[in-house]
């Protein structure tokens, strides 16, 4: 019977891990039944004696769950995920803690899947890098964002490392076999060789805080011969990486030599000093996985970006913004307990294992994906259980008979949680007070221009805002306002002039047009912008109003100042094309078919983009992807 239970708990988790990693849906929520049903079975024969990890944990947990929250169906949806998780490292705990022969086993195979994955990824890295330096580009390092082993996004894969690293160590630890053990090795260094090819600059602040301390703890816990060994291989290895992509290695250590780097960085800082002003005004936090959202809401002005990312700055800024000061004194309390339960156990073990945990401590400083990334919650939950494996199991009673039936209540919230996601949908939009299209819809009602006028100005990416401005003034027939507003919205948005709208506008009224034309291209002539995306804004914008000297400046500047902007390269291939400069155009243009489709793409039959011709569909379109994260859901469509 116990054979039989502990080897049914690591097949689920194996099942679980896999289906994480490659991104498999399980929308009637199976696994997390599953895994309900194999605790209560086990912990009403065999409970687990709790720890102040597990503690802190649940209350993390039971925070999210119970916390006042901006955005019910975001927050549930997320805690659902996080309750999946957590039956996972219960299942994980029980099996360490009461079942130590059915843990190694499921180590060794975890072990032997790392050494698999990163021969992949090991591959896929070699075709990302040949198709980089096929379309003559010198650098990989401004390209990694191309790289994106089984999906995942680099910087998730660099995380993901470390705590695969912390897995081959505890595999090497536990496991006597020398061949399981050899195994470790191998995936320890191919974990190694991951992290250095990610080229990510928090991977490298957390490898040269957690390597020595590595090395430190090798020469006191093997014989010196054992340890110079180790030592050399990944002294070698890490070498012979370093003389292959000295350029990119190079770039990573600088921390701010480029423009991706410094408006990283830049960001960064602007979101966490943002943060501040969330929490003074909602100190109990916006509510689990509504971090894009309140950013989003707080951040205005030039300091907005076209471009929507769905992480923040570090885990704290996280958190704090998330579960406000009672969210983040949990998680620092969660944070401390892990520290000293592995300081109390005093074995090497724990240490070996606990440092490339603290290497993906560090990371999450600069990348967090522990609430975003199901693969690498669950991964570091593993480690978190193995290192209490030595916690043993509690005496049955009744408490215990009763903590039996808690992971089915936990299953029955997941379901609750589903339903009420699938069943609201779109009508739960408007209860977030924190979507601005919240405030547009009253505005738009109650006929508030200013309010209209504010919105605009706060957010200038959303589209939306400002053409109804224009549309307000064009209607109430006052074409100089109308004008400046389309003027506005074109130099932020310039795929208008592709649309349907615009060429029936010129037909329609001329002057009008002309009107527009005139502002945008003196506003063009008369600044010289400072930021890439800005440059090919109006670059792309004097293309379409006939000033193909302005444009080319200005989309030369762009692509110089950021090449990773990929639809540049497809508007110059356009105009050395008409150059008759046909090798450069379709150098240009497969330039851009790798950067917009992705290194699986064809690149040498790519073509350019084709026009936007629909402006409805211009105008919400970035709110479209914001809309699916926060709500699951496509917007409705707006009434004109």
């Amino acid at each position: 019977m116990e054979k039989t239970i502990s080897i049914s708990g690591c097949v689920l988790i194996l099942t679980v891990y896999i289906a994480r990693l490659f991104y498999m849906a399980d929308p009637f929520h199976i696994f997390p039944l599953l895994t309900a049903v194999w605790l209560g079975v086990c912990w009403w024969h065999r409970p687990l004696r709790p720890t102040p990890i597990d503690i802190c944990l649940v209350a993390l947990w039971a925070y999210g769950m119970l916390a006042p929250t901006v955005n019910p169906i975001g927050s549930m949806a997320a805690t659902s995920r996080l309750t999946a998780s957590v039956l996972i490292y219960f299942t994980a705990r029980t099996i360490f803690a009461l079942y130590g022969a059915a843990g190694r086993r499921m180590l060794a195979v975890l072990t032997a899947g790392i050494v698999m994955m990163t021969a992949a990824a090991l591959f896929q890295f070699g075709m990302f890098a040949d198709k980089v330096y096929a379309v003559d580009f010198e650098s990989l390092y401004e390209f990694r964002f191309l790289y994106t082993p089984f999906g995942q996004p680099v910087n998730v894969w660099n995380a993901l490392m470390w705590l695969w690293g912390g897995i081959a160590v505890a595999t090497y630890a536990e496991c006597r076999s020398r061949r399981v053990r050899l195994m470790a090795l191998v995936a320890g260094c191919m974990v190694w060789t991951m992290i250095v090819l990610s080229f990510s600059r928090g991977g490298y602040i957390a490898a040269a805080i957690c390597l020595p301390a590595m090395l430190v703890l090798l020469l006191r816990t093997t014989t010196k011969r054992h340890a110079v060994i180790i030592m050399s291989c990944y002294a070698l290895l890490t070498a012979g990486l370093y003389l292959k992509y000295k350029s990119d290695i190079d770039t990573a250590i600088s921390m701010n030599s480029t423009t991706s780097q410094q408006r990283s960085t830049s960001g960064r800082i602007s979101t966490i000093k943002q943060a501040r002003d969330i929490v003074k005004e909602n100190p109990w936090g916006t509510g689990a996985g509504t971090y894009t959202l309140a950013k989003d809401y707080y951040m205005h002005g030039n300091g907005r970006s076209d471009s929507h990312t769905s992480y923040a700055p570090n885990i704290f800024t996280q958190v704090s913004v998330e579960g406000g000061w009672p969210g983040m004194v949990i998680y620092i309390t969660f944070i401390v307990c892990i520290m000293i339960w592995t300081v109390r156990s005093g074995r090497h073990n724990m240490w070996a294992v606990f440092i490339p945990m603290a290497g993906y401590f560090v990371k999450e400083q600069t990348f967090p994906t522990f609430f975003v990334s199901d693969i690498t919650r669950i991964s570091a939950l593993i480690l978190l259980a193995y290192i209490q494996k030595d916690s043993g199991q509690a005496k049955p009673g009744p408490t215990a008979r009763i903590a039996a039936g808690i992971p089915a209540v936990a299953w029955a919230g997941i379901i609750y949680a589903g339903m009420a996601c699938k069943s609201n949908g779109c009508q739960e939009i408007s209860k977030s007070r924190m979507d601005s299209r919240t405030i547009f819809d009253r505005a738009v009602q109650s006929d508030d221009m200013p309010a209209l006028q504010r919105l605009a100005s706060d957010y200038p990416d959303i589209l939306v805002y400002r053409w109804t401005i224009y549309e307000r003034y064009r209607k109430d027939g006052q074409p100089e306002k109308a004008a400046h507003e389309l003027a506005a919205a074109v130099l932020r948005h310039p795929r208008i002039l592709e649309t349907d709208y615009w060429n029936k506008l010129k037909q329609d009224d001329d002057e009008f047009s002309r009107k527009v034309s005139r502002e945008v291209i003196h506003t063009i002539t008369c600044t010289q912008p400072e930021d890439a995306i800005e440059c090919a804004k109006y670059g792309r914008a004097a293309m379409l109003l006939g000033e193909p000297g302005t444009a080319y400046r200005y989309l030369e500047q762009a692509v110089t100042r950021l090449p990773t902007f990929s639809r540049p390269w497809a508007w110059l291939s356009v105009m050395h094309s008409h150059r008759n400069e046909e090798n450069t155009a379709r150098l240009y243009l497969r330039r851009y078919t790798l950067l917009e489709h992705g290194m699986f793409a064809d690149i040498d039959n790519g073509t350019p983009p084709e026009p936007q011709r629909d402006i409805e569909s211009l105008t919400d379109a970035g709110y479209k992807i914001k809309c699916m994260e926060w709500y699951g859901t496509l917007p409705a469509k707006r009434n004109q």
